[in-house]
């Protein structure tokens, strides 16, 4: 699969403690609310995401006419007035530039990015019976031990790999809607025969 998106350089990366009280997987809508009611109970919380940036579903797919499927008020969080207040959408079902716009401004309005390791994939995630805790290990060689491990990874932005017969010795480009490049794409029509 293409993908024209590169990760964040591991430097700008903000690490994972290695004990936390819970652990989010996903930068995307539902990961930024939970890290945010983790944090706002009191939990040492933090998530990571394979992406370099927040947005989960609307930060990977980014094909032409990509919009929100139901009107942009259904998605707002309405557990704060000033932050739902704060933005105004252009239209009723906003297309992914704006979209991702508006979660980086709830990342940076709730501060969220201090406690998000971007440019990290869990590995395996193990649980322990014995000590009742969550094992787990990133792409960084991280490991982490949580209380609770919660995965709000989606189900729009992983393609699957090598899904086709003869997918793996075709010689032109294969895109998956969720690894659609950030700049597009130009398409030529080719003569078939």
């Amino acid at each position: 699969m293409l993908d024209s998106r590169q990760p964040a350089p591991v430097a700008d990366r903000n690490p994972i403690p290695e004990t936390l009280d819970a652990l989010v997987i996903g930068a995307g809508v539902a990961g930024l609310y939970q890290l945010y009611q983790l944090r706002a109970q009191g939990l040492k919380a933090h998530a990571c995401d394979t992406a370099s940036d927040v947005g989960g579903t609307w930060y990977w797919n980014r094909y032409p006419g990509a919009k929100f499927d139901s009107e942009a008020y259904i998605y707002q969080y309405l557990f704060d007035e000033d932050l739902y207040k704060g933005w105004t959408w252009s239209e009723r079902f906003p297309a992914q530039p704006e979209i991702e716009r508006w979660m980086h401004y709830i990342a940076d309005k709730l501060d969220l990015r201090r406690d998000i390791s971007f440019s990290t994939t869990v590995t395996a995630a193990k649980f322990d019976e014995t000590r009742q805790i969550w094992r787990v290990t990133t792409n960084q060689g991280e490991v982490i031990e949580t209380r609770f491990l919660i995965g709000c990874t989606g189900m729009l932005s992983a393609p699957l790999e090598d899904r086709f017969p003869g997918q793996a010795s075709f010689k032109g480009k294969i895109l998956h809607t969720a690894r659609y490049p950030r700049g597009g794409l130009i398409l030529r029509a080719s003569a078939w025969g």
